[in-house]
């Protein structure tokens, strides 16, 4: 049964035929399986090029902030959503420097109440 529409659009009320939708291929988990045994190799690949750079770019960085704070001046913290003075025990926290883990005590830094509209200078 055709209905005319506005637009001169023809929609049909009948079903579909079911030859369109009859061949449906099977979900292949092996093949499944296999491209993402790939995809996990490629990836540790991708790890073992990338990694170290990104590790020293990690200490880099780490030991920069380390000298401002050793220099007396502030830093921006993300936790703090500003700039601000922390003392050495804290950083050595934050950081994990030295392999020891953060006492729960420790989780949140010691942070001077100074202003943080003052500019510091890098």
């Amino acid at each position: 049964m055709e209905v005319p529409t506005p637009g001169g659009l023809d929609v049909s009320l009948e079903p579909a035929s079911s030859s369109s939708q009859s061949h449906q291929d099977p979900f292949d988990l092996a093949l499944h399986v296999e491209v993402l045994q790939r995809d996990v190799t490629q990836l540790k690949q991708l790890d073992n090029r990338i990694g170290p750079a990104f590790t020293r770019l990690h200490i880099r960085l780490k030991e920069a902030l380390g000298r401002r704070i050793w220099a007396g001046k502030k830093i921006y913290l993300r936790t703090a959503r500003r700039r601000v003075k922390i003392s050495r025990e804290a950083w050595m926290d934050i950081v994990n420097f030295g392999g020891k883990k953060p006492s729960p005590a420790s989780a949140e830094p010691a942070v001077n109440s100074e202003s943080s509209n003052s500019s510091v200078a890098s």
